[in-house]
């Protein structure tokens, strides 16, 4: 279902998280905030639709059974922002993790599903 592996996923809510502890007018000019480009720099572009669908999957904005519906919505959304900007306007940090805990159970139904097939 991810692109982006989930240690992947931790280091950017380790990142925003240290953002989100400095002041708001000296944020961009942090070493995490740095960091965070890098990282993000680093990614392929369904790596980073997937950080945005988690984030709107976490907060609510869509159901785990919108999934697909999210993760296209992501992809606009990501296509046109800077995105470590975009993850840290608000904080995000928070609906990216659990946004992935929603994936993980999401995907611990499809394999209960699918072992109740055979």
């Amino acid at each position: 279902m991810l692109h982006i592996s989930t240690a992947k996923v931790r280091s950017v809510i380790q990142l925003l998280r240290k953002i989100e502890a400095v002041r708001p007018d000296i944020r961009h000019e942090s070493t995490p905030y740095e960091d965070l480009e890098d990282l993000l720099r680093e990614l392929d572009p369904d790596e980073k639709v997937d950080l945005v669908a988690l984030m709107l999957l976490g907060r609510g904005d869509f159901t785990d059974d919108e999934w697909d519906d999210c993760w296209h919505h992501a992809e606009d959304e990501e296509a046109d922002a800077d995105l470590a900007e975009y993850l840290t306007e608000t904080p995000n940090a928070a609906h990216i993790d659990e946004g992935l805990a929603l994936v993980g159970e999401m995907e611990e139904e499809e394999e209960e599903e699918e072992d109740d097939d055979y």
